[in-house]
């Protein structure tokens, strides 16, 4: 059946087609209309992306103009010519040959077409073969289909359904019968229908494909089957004659032409068809089998399954429950030994959907990412010590929640069981059956799958101790409701302790495993993910949308937009739009051995710089005892169970120097480079602190940068300062100088402690102390450069605003005339400003440390307006003092008798009139013995009262003597020691260099 406007489907060829079919026959223009024209619709790409991607295509911007011209009559009739030959067309009109019955009146009558066709196909096929499929399973396959092709053209029929009712003035009293007529009139006959594709040559051209796609799939199927006949009676005790009975398709997304994962039955056993081969999973099997002969505690199950040439076969896992509370107990252990095992091999993409609870044991049934292969992503320049300490961390396998990290809005890890609402709205077709059919957009949300454990068919998550107690058999027994464990002594710690446990045996027989994964990884293909699913997903529902459907090159214009500054390599985009054109989404993979990347579009050469092996190995060896504590902190902080505690610091006494005060500090120095990170790359030390401001469910891993107060720069100066004491080499430095002085600054914070103030700070200490000419230098730039920047006072607090800045800069003008600190200075106090929303007396955050600083300022230069700041600060500290202080720095009497000594020294008459006093502490810092909050900030009190000889040298020395003697501890999490300067070692390291050496810069008052 032809149609005089059959040249129509010129329209469904794409812009490669038609440069190569016009350029012989159409004259190029020179001026590039078309491509100017084009390139001013919108677009994400911007000029040098789209340069970049005609580079990458070998296409010129004259062959680009041409392919994006308007198409003429005589230019659609040519293009006709080479679609008439093309198989999907020739397909696409076979399908019309004779009419067929509309079963129903709803959209799927514009499809019976294609899906009569393929049950025509299939049934043809299954004539050759043995193999039988009932009537109910060929329905299933049709209704596959038809979910499949339903999904591409459905928001084309809903827009035609109004397009129609306007251009045919269809004005019935029921919008039902309206819609009755459209479908009669555009889907009553096969030459209606026709008519109706010729309107929409790209559908036609999709459609076609995905039917052709849907029969080579189902012959690969059934011959599997087949060629697999050994393997299964073997493997599930399956025999020929073979009858499936059942078949659920679509169970995974789409994928090389169309393919997905099949769930079918067959001789009563279910199982599941993966269309490719799953060494990998054989390797993760033999694995498994390998570790438990070393310890029984790798007793995680082993799914059955046969793999053949771009096939695999595998047992259908159940979702089964427990029935006893400690069944659940040994989920949640494999669980944490699973972590480890994932950890070990730097898996991926293990989230929800790729794990079930059966019974007692989770069970992964997609190992496509089990490995971890080399980043190929391109990244903005900016280093990111999170990217640095977390993507090749245990939480990028997706066994653990997610929600933290990358800016995730929805948990799809493998522990989540919860139903969540998805963070935007998406589409629902409302009266599918009238002519007031349409979309609209509603809250959706995703369900929970089947990958957390059921107890007596009710799922009970890992933070569900108590429910599963209650749901157990015998409940729990009565007591005292203190005798009952914690959440975090249930399945948080069950867990922990099932990952430590496994992975320490792993680390005992790492050399072991290098040796078995190079005996048993050969030549094994590994998916490789380059972006998110829902990525992919989001240009296939743009590039589907009706306006892509005439014209086959508004579908490509769509998916052109991948070039959008791309953080993936150009070689791979090409693969991606190959894959995405036929609405698929882009499947990559490499083999364990190779270097190059593989599609269903061909091969990119060379894409990796180090194969997967390779890359695992270093990887696995770089598992130690440093990172197993760091991946069970991150494990802590993804389960909401970072607990914070008081722990001993485990100093191990290794130098005998002749004071007691170095040996301790050496020490100290020791146990903190166990327990940082080294870039040596990029320049930079790292380390994770946690952000403790927030109740337990929110505290959060965070990692400093070169802040003074916990960060790089505190650090290098207490380092510095011991080396400079004891002469003792340490390998760190000369990296942390560089992470100081040298990478670039991203903080504008205008304190001594952050941003350039830290610069100049830890610069000062040193040129004091060392007397080297470089400190000179790095002082003055971070001065002049602090000088050029156009700042503004936002904060006039100590520990984070501008008073400790003005404080250090008088500091530097009394011992250096630094003519910049003066000017400095000056425009500072000029922008200074009481805030009068603090709320404490403290030093660090309050109204104490402003008022030292001032003081400080205003007895080098006097200043009226600053004399009056000070009088309003002493009020305002009076109103703000509380009467329940401890002795700590920061918060307590250590700081703010200090500035209330600088006002005595400073204006006696000021104190009197306030009737100020010094204040006695409520409680002593005596169990945290950081200088922020803790006892070694009294350090400064007994040095102060050595130099003012209110204590003999001999009383001094009894109390140091005594101090260093005491274990140190630090409040933090179990096994982690924060190396930073006031809340963690590197602060007692320098107070005891200042025990060692009175003379060295005071830290806590810069004096």
């Amino acid at each position: 059946m032809n149609h005089e406007n059959e040249w129509l489907y010129g329209f469904a060829t794409s812009l490669k087609e038609r440069i190569t079919i016009l350029k012989d026959v159409c004259p190029i223009d020179k001026n590039l209309t078309a491509l100017k024209t084009w390139r001013k619709r919108k677009s994400l790409l911007s000029d040098s992306d789209f340069s970049n991607m005609l580079r990458t295509l070998n296409i010129s911007m004259e062959d680009y103009d041409l392919a994006v011209s308007d198409l003429t009559e005589r230019k659609l009739r040519i293009l006709y010519s080479y679609v008439r030959k093309q198989k999907w067309y020739q397909i696409h009109k076979s399908l019309f040959s004779q009419n067929i019955q509309r079963q129903s009146n709803d959209l799927e009558a514009a499809l019976r077409y294609h899906t009569e066709y393929y049950v025509h196909m299939i049934q043809n096929y299954l004539s050759d073969h043995s193999l039988l499929l009932s009537n109910q399973v060929l329905l299933a396959f049709r209704e596959n289909l038809m979910n499949d092709l339903l999904s591409i053209s459905k928001a084309t029929l809903v827009w035609d359904v109004h397009d129609i009712k306007d251009r045919m003035h269809l004005l019935l009293d029921d919008a039902e019968e309206e819609f009755n007529a459209y479908i009669e009139f555009r889907f009553g006959t096969a030459e209606s229908t026709q008519l109706f594709f010729l309107e929409y040559p790209a559908l036609s051209r999709l459609l076609a494909a995905r039917l052709m796609f849907a029969v080579e799939n189902f012959k690969m199927f059934i011959n599997s089957i087949e060629n697999s006949s050994n393997a299964l009676s073997k493997v599930f005790n399956i025999y020929q004659p073979y009858t499936i009975t059942s078949v659920q398709g679509g169970a995974s997304d789409s994928h090389n032409h169309g393919k997905s994962t099949i769930l079918f039955t067959i001789n009563n056993k279910k199982l599941v068809y993966k269309f490719h081969n799953n060494d990998i999973l054989s390797f993760y099997n033999q694995l498994l089998k390998y570790l438990n002969e070393i310890s029984p505690i790798f007793s995680l199950y082993q799914i059955k399954s046969i793999s053949g040439e771009n096939y695999c076969i595998e047992e259908f896992i159940e979702h089964q429950s427990c029935t006893q509370i400690e069944e659940i107990q040994e989920y949640y252990r494999k669980y944490g030994v699973l972590i480890a095992i994932s950890h070990l091999l730097g898996s991926s993409d293990l989230h929800m959907e790729n794990l079930i609870a059966d019974g007692a044991d989770p069970v992964l049934v997609d190992t496509e990412t089990l490995l971890i292969a080399e980043e190929r992503r391109i990244y903005n320049n900016e280093f990111s010590k999170n990217r640095f300490m977390e993507s090749e961390s245990v939480i990028v396998s997706g066994l653990l929640p997610m929600h933290k990290y990358w800016k995730r809005q929805l948990d799809y890890s493998a522990l989540n069981g919860i139903r969540q609402k998805i963070p935007y709205k998406v589409r629902r077709l409302l009266n599918e059956k009238s002519s007031d059919i349409k979309y609209f957009l509603e809250d959706y949300y995703v369900e929970p799958a089947k990958n957390n454990p059921l107890l007596n068919g009710t799922p009970v998550l890992f933070t569900d101790y108590y429910e599963s107690l209650r749901l157990s058999q015998h409940g729990w027994p009565c007591g005292p409701s203190h005798d009952r464990p914690s959440m975090t002594e249930s399945y948080y710690k069950t867990i922990l302790n099932g990952y430590l446990d496994a992975m320490y045996i792993l680390l005992k027989n790492q050399n072991d495993i290098l040796t078995f994964c190079g005996d048993y990884l050969n030549h094994c293909p590994i998916r490789i993910l380059l972006r998110d699913t829902q990525d992919y997903s989001n240009f296939l529902s743009f590039s589907i949308h009706p306006s892509c459907m005439v014209d086959f090159i508004e579908h490509e214009k769509v998916l052109e937009n991948l070039w959008n500054h791309s953080f993936i390599s150009d070689k791979a985009i090409p693969h991606e739009v190959e894959s995405l054109t036929y609405c698929d989404i882009p499947y990559f993979y490499t083999l364990t051995d190779s270097f190059h990347l593989m599609s269903s579009s061909g091969v990119i050469n060379g894409y990796f710089n180090h194969n997967i092996f390779s890359v695992l190995t270093e990887h696995i060896k770089k598992i130690n005892k440093q990172s197993i504590r760091f991946s069970a902190l991150l494990i802590s902080e993804a389960l909401d169970a970072l607990e914070i505690e008081l722990n001993e610091v485990p100093i191990s006494q290794k130098h005998h120097y002749a004071d007691p005060a170095l040996c301790l500090a050496a020490d100290i120095k020791d146990c903190m480079i166990d327990n940082i990170f080294v870039d040596t790359v990029h320049h930079r030390i790292i380390w994770p602190e946690i952000d403790n401001s927030g109740d337990k469910n929110s505290r959060s891993i965070y990692y400093p940068e070169i802040n003074f107060y916990n960060g790089a720069s505190g650090l290098f100066t207490f380092l510095y300062a011991l080396n400079y004491y004891t002469g003792e080499t340490i390998s760190i430095l000369s990296i942390l100088e560089y992470e100081v002085f040298t990478n670039e600054l991203n903080d504008d914070s205008i304190s001594a402690f952050y941003g350039y103030g830290a610069r100049i700070l830890s610069a000062y200490i040193l040129s004091q102390l060392t007397h080297e000419k470089k400190f000179s230098i790095y002082l003055d730039e971070n001065l002049k450069k602090l000088m050029e920047k156009d700042f503004s006072v936002s904060s006039t607090e100590w520990l984070k605003g501008a008073a400790s800045l003005i404080c250090l800069l008088v500091r530097i003008i009394e011992t250096d005339c630094s003519k910049i600190a003066e000017f400095l200075l000056d425009k500072l106090i000029r922008q200074f400003t009481i805030d009068k929303n603090i709320n404490n007396a403290g030093f660090a955050h309050g109204y104490a440390g402003i008022l030292y600083a001032l003081i400080r300022a205003n007895s080098l230069r006097e200043n009226k307006t600053v004399e009056t700041y000070i009088s309003n600060l002493c009020q305002l500290f009076i109103s703000t003092v509380s009467a329940d202080l401890n002795s700590s720095w920061c918060n307590g009497t250590l700081g703010i008798n200090k500035a209330l000594k600088e006002l005595l020294n400073y204006n006696s008459d000021m104190w009197n009139q306030y009737k100020l006093k010094f204040l006695t502490p409520n409680r002593i810092c005596s169990e945290n013995y950081c200088i922020c909050h803790g006892k070694y900030g009294e350090v400064n009190t007994v040095i102060e009262m050595l130099t003012e000889e209110e204590i003999t040298t001999e009383k001094y020395l009894s109390i140091t003597e005594s101090l260093i003697k005491e274990p140190i501890m630090l409040k933090s999490a179990k096994n982690t020691y924060p190396p930073g300067m006031f809340t963690g070692l590197s602060g007692i390291g320098y107070q005891l260099l200042r025990v060692y050496d009175n003379s060295l810069f005071d830290i806590l008052f810069f004096k």
